[in-house]
């Protein structure tokens, strides 16, 4: 907070730059999707192998800034389904690959909701 002046300015913003602050090391945002699949979860297992800080973010408004019921969307209504919150950040704890079936484990920082997909 006294980085950046007051609490409220920590309110929002990429965690990229929070990792920054804590750490004092830099840090990196790639866009996972612009990747093949296959070097995508390369990189993924590697950099939680080597114990990086990886955070994972869904699209969208930050849901949990509005009333607490969220905005009710399309896309919202999907992640909801699977446990997981639009325009929300999520540590990536984990990932296994059991014979080509990637699971990742993540943290869920709100806590409002858990992953009630496949492999629940």
């Amino acid at each position: 907070a006294k980085l950046h002046g007051c609490y409220q300015a920590l309110g929002s913003g990429h965690p990229r730059y929070a990792l920054t602050d804590l750490t004092g090391s830099p840090s990196v945002e790639v866009d996972l999707r612009k990747l093949p699949q296959s070097q995508f979860w390369t990189l993924l297992m590697h950099w939680t192998q080597e114990q990086f800080l990886v955070i994972g973010t869904t699209p969208g408004p930050d849901v949990s800034a509005s009333s607490g019921t969220g905005i009710d969307t399309p896309l919202s209504r999907w992640y909801k389904g699977v446990g997981l919150m639009t325009g929300c950040h999520y540590n990536v704890l984990d990932i296994i690959d059991t014979c080509g079936t990637y699971l990742v484990r993540l943290r869920n920082p709100g806590g409002q909701l858990g992953w009630n997909g496949t492999f629940s």
